[in-house]
């Protein structure tokens, strides 16, 4: 049956002009739908793409935070270390001077131990214990 104009009273048949005009209309309303939805499409691939950058600062961020708590932690730990026995190591720094340079290989090690001496520190300083006490078997 021929199309017929709506909203009247009586049915009047649509021409094919009329009718073409109709459909162009409907494809063009599509086109414009199609449109819009590509660009929705494109600021949401644009957010996600936002998203996925902030995503990966906000976890450099995190891991770099993690690595300070740890270090913080450490510090804190050697911290409670040193106060819990300062009055230890207090004692050791007392019979280091009374005994004089002979008690050094022997209280050494007990103090490297307790002030966590990296293997460098500890070599540098039998280094020069072994120079000093090389120029002293010489004179």
């Amino acid at each position: 049956p021929p199309l017929s104009l709506e909203g009247s009273s009586t049915a009047v048949p649509l021409s094919e002009e009329d009718r073409l005009v109709r459909a162009a209309h409907a494809q063009s309303q599509r086109d414009n739908e199609l449109v819009r939805a590509r660009t929705y499409a494109l600021q949401l691939r644009d957010r996600a793409r936002d998203f996925a950058a902030r995503d990966k600062a906000s976890r450099a961020e995190n891991a770099q935070l993690k690595d300070r708590v740890d270090a913080l932690e450490r510090a804190l730990e050697r911290s409670a270390h040193l106060e819990g026995n300062l009055d230890y190591m207090k004692n050791i720094v007392v019979r280091l001077f009374t005994m004089g340079e002979e008690g050094f290989p022997q209280l050494l090690p007990i103090v490297a131990t307790f002030l966590q001496f990296s293997a460098e520190e500890n070599a540098a300083i039998e280094a020069a214990l072994a120079v000093r006490c090389a120029s002293r078997a010489r004179t």
